[in-house]
């Protein structure tokens, strides 16, 4: 579980997103699941590498929810790089399971890797 500064850090974050525009309230609520959710699976995101989870996947979710286009980035790459963590790539899977029963937004395969590679930072593993 966060602490309540950085419960509230993150709060801070995801609302200055939703004020200025960003993120419609929509995904901000569905984001703060998807962390609560993240810490119900024991991925302690309580640094600045956590913050910048949490703000990728906030933006990420609006873009898709506008379907607006992702740039395509070199996947054979992300697969290599998470060969090793498999637990983080099941998780950002899960994640994009969850969105879409809940949202109806689908995630792309390449949007997943990236999530999954923003959990393993948040977790110091790469």
């Amino acid at each position: 579980m966060l602490d309540e500064k950085k419960e509230e850090e993150f709060n801070t974050r995801l609302n200055l997103l939703y004020n200025s525009g960003q993120i419609n309230e929509r995904i901000l609520n569905f984001t703060k699941k998807l962390i609560g959710w993240l810490q119900e699976q024991h991925i302690l995101i309580d640094s600045e590498k956590g913050n910048m989870l949490v703000v990728h996947l906030a933006l990420a979710l609006q873009r898709l929810e506008k379907k607006e286009a992702f740039e395509e980035g070199d996947i054979k790459t992300l697969k290599k790089e998470l060969a090793s963590h498999p637990q983080e790539l099941e998780l950002a899977q899960r994640m994009a399971e969850m969105t879409k029963q809940e949202l109806d937004i689908s995630i792309p395969e390449i949007e997943i890797y990236f999530i999954a590679v923003h959990i393993c930072n948040a977790k110091n593993l790469i």
